[in-house]
Order: C-alpha cells, then sequence, then structure tokens
C-alpha cells in the first residue's frame, strides 16, 4: 500500500477518477517507476532477531519480528529496487550501495 502510494499509483488513480486535467499533463508528474530507487535491506529472521536482542531499550520485541516478516512485500520486477545483503558491515553496505548508484565513495 505505502509503496503504491510513494510510486503515484494512488494520486494518479484519484486523479483519474475526478477526471482531472491539466495544461501538459504528460509532462506534470514524474515518472516514479524511474524516478524512485528503493533499497531492499534483506536479511534472515534468526540475524535480524539476534541483532534486535542485543539492543538496549529500542521500541520492538523480537517477539514481533515473525509478524512482520509474514507481512513483507518483497519488492518485484515491476519496481526500481536494489536489494542489499545485511549480513555485511554497515560500510560494506554503503560502499555496495553507492557502486550500484555509480557513485565513488
Amino acid at each position: 500500500m505505502y509503496r503504491r502510494i510513494l510510486m503515484g499509483e494512488h494520486s494518479m488513480k484519484n486523479r483519474q477518477a475526478e477526471n482531472y486535467t491539466e495544461p501538459n499533463q504528460a509532462h506534470s508528474h514524474l515518472d516514479f517507476s524511474k524516478d524512485i530507487l528503493f533499497v531492499y535491506l534483506h536479511g534472515s529472521i534468526e540475524l535480524i532477531t539476534k541483532r534486535l536482542e542485543t539492543r538496549k531499550g529500542h521500541f520492538m520485541s523480537p517477539s514481533l519480528l515473525q509478524s512482520q516478516f509474514d507481512t513483507l512485500e518483497p519488492p518485484d520486477g515491476t519496481e526500481n529496487f536494489m536489494s542489499i545483503n545485511i549480513e555485511k558491515t554497515i560500510p560494506e553496505m554503503v560502499t555496495e550501495i553507492g557502486k550500484k548508484l555509480g557513485l565513488n565513495l
């Protein structure tokens, strides 16, 4: 749901439903499928549980994690995304993201 809103599907459907027209409408909205890049951080439930258990004062109980995995909707081929494995260190992940974006970090 939230991803569809970010990608503009919700607002475009509302415009169509209201028969919304605007001068130069073809150029008045972003092509969200290309303009938004999702960085999908993925890891096993075991790894994330272990990390949650080591956090002090964190708002999320590890007992809630399974429900999060159950409702997780990984990105699909219709979305502009990159997939990053969280088993790496933060500097390694940042470097990988930078390389995929063509940045020299």
